[in-house]
């Protein structure tokens, strides 16, 4: 029955002393039993004296600090005088607490903006580089498709390069076939000619043997004579055939000559026509071929560069998660278990 009403009077005691001091009358009150049982008589084992079991150190500097007046050991006993002295040592602890953590809890709350930021500022980047990969990958791909076509295209034109080459001898032998049959047709020209003279100076020497005038009358035995001379003229075949045959066969290599000079000046407009269109595909597909060579070397610095940028966002993610972590420890090392989770709740 006397320790209930002792308890009683000890817990209006508290009561009252932390509604004056704006503390949890539970805590105060748990930590006095835990102490002392709240004995006022109580001694510990180094002297401690009281409810609050206070020191005589600790006893006479927090009665210096805060000018109470109290004296030891009677108001180290005195139940009431005791808890106030243990309550205003609480309070300024308490202050102290709230001040760190109000401190901490700003400097929580500039840290969780500045993470956001940062955040907010590597989301953006790693968008803005997965847009990038995806325009590499884009132009990589348009450069091994241009790549391939510009080789099919070398290709092709190293094909129409051998063509022309081959087109090129073709033409050459042609002026060579050209010059031969030049040279022949002259010669057959020339022995034309020289036939021509021979048969022109043989009529002459016949028709000399003709008489120089007709007589005005002829006779019969005149005109049978000159028939028998027709007949010895045709009947002496030998000539005319020869002249016949070295005719023909002038003509027919003439003609021969005439239509290959005309066929090989017609291949002749022909192959520098081609020759001058496939060195136009080759001088456009060199073209062609360095703007391919710079859009490659382009979109490479442009690959590096998109490289170098995603190097130096994932080392800034490193730096902010090491940071974070960090703050985490400094935030369990110097916050109680009770403030830091009312602190991260708040956060």
């Amino acid at each position: 029955m006397t320790t209930a009403i002792c308890t009683l009077a000890l817990w209006a005691i508290v009561e009252s002393a932390c509604q004056t001091y704006d503390l949890p009358a539970e805590t105060v009150y748990a930590l006095i039993i835990a102490e002392s049982g709240g004995d006022p008589q109580a001694v510990g084992a180094l002297g401690e004296l009281g409810v609050a079991q206070f020191q005589e150190t600790t006893f006479k500097r927090l009665a210096s600090l805060y000018e109470t007046g109290y004296q030891w050991p009677q108001d180290a006993i005195d139940s009431e005088k005791a808890v106030d002295l243990l309550c205003r040592a609480l309070l300024d602890e308490v202050e102290q607490l709230r001040a760190e953590n109000a401190a901490f809890q700003e400097a929580i709350n500039d840290y969780h903006a500045d993470a956001v930021e940062w955040c907010d500022k590597y989301n953006t980047e790693r968008e803005r580089n997965s847009r990038l990969e995806r325009s590499n990958a884009s132009n990589l791909k348009a450069c091994d498709e241009l790549k391939a076509k510009l080789e099919q295209t070398t290709a092709s034109l190293i094909a129409e390069c051998d063509e022309t080459a081959k087109l090129r001898a073709d033409l050459a032998a042609a002026k060579v076939k050209i010059a031969d049959t030049t040279r022949d047709l002259d010669w057959y020209m020339k022995a034309y000619n020289r036939e021509r003279d021979e048969v022109n100076s043989l009529n002459c020497a016949n028709a000399s043997n003709l008489p120089a005038e007709q007589p005005a009358e002829p006779s019969d035995g005149w005109l049978a004579e000159c028939e028998a001379k027709l007949a010895s003229y045709m009947a002496d075949d030998e000539l005319r055939k020869w002249v016949v045959k070295y005719s023909k066969r002038l003509i027919a290599a003439a003609r021969e000559g005439a239509m290959q000079t005309s066929q090989a000046y017609e291949q002749i407009v022909q192959l520098n026509k081609s020759l001058a269109a496939k060195e136009a595909d080759l001088a456009a597909a060199a073209t062609r071929e360095e703007e391919a060579v710079g859009a490659l070397s382009r979109l490479r610095s442009l690959l590096a560069a998109a490289n170098a940028k995603a190097e130096q966002l994932e080392r800034e993610r490193d730096a902010a998660r090491a940071e974070v972590e960090r703050l985490r420890e400094l935030l369990r090392r110097c916050v109680p278990d009770e403030l830091a989770v009312y602190a991260w709740e708040e956060a």
